[in-house]
């Protein structure tokens, strides 16, 4: 850590910066580059880390990266709010296809009375004896 921070980078990647740490290592780690103002790339599973050092999360996936502005209280926070809002999405989806399912099946049967009315229609129109 001495060595890190003995010369000015533009640049820092660091993974997982406090795992052999103790809290008051990672309280001076912390007060370290919170002083910073070079590029700062942090990999960790320390949360409270997180929230006193981050200003963005990228969050790897399915292939995908997608952005969040704030702390890790404000990511989990954003998270939750995606996780209600495709429930609610859902929910609506689930009702219109209900209301679809409904209304297709309402057509099917007319359409087979209609069917049947032009069947029967059909058969008694030959039954009845020429003119």
């Amino acid at each position: 850590m001495a060595a890190l921070f003995s010369n000015y980078h533009e640049g820092l990647f660091i993974d997982e910066p406090t795992t052999h740490l103790d809290m008051k290592g990672t309280d001076f780690l912390i007060e370290e580059l919170s002083y910073y103002y070079g590029s700062l790339l942090l990999i960790s599973h320390d949360r409270y880390l997180l929230d006193k050092l981050v200003t963005k999360i990228w969050e790897v996936a399915d292939g995908q990266v997608t952005e969040y502005t704030g702390n890790y209280s404000d990511y989990e926070e954003q998270k939750r709010l995606e996780a209600k809002q495709q429930q609610e999405r859902y929910k609506i989806y689930q009702k219109d296809k209900s209301r679809l399912q409904r209304a297709a099946d309402e057509k099917m049967k007319k359409a087979e009375k209609i069917t049947q009315a032009n069947q029967s229609m059909s058969k008694k129109e030959t039954k009845t004896p020429s003119q």
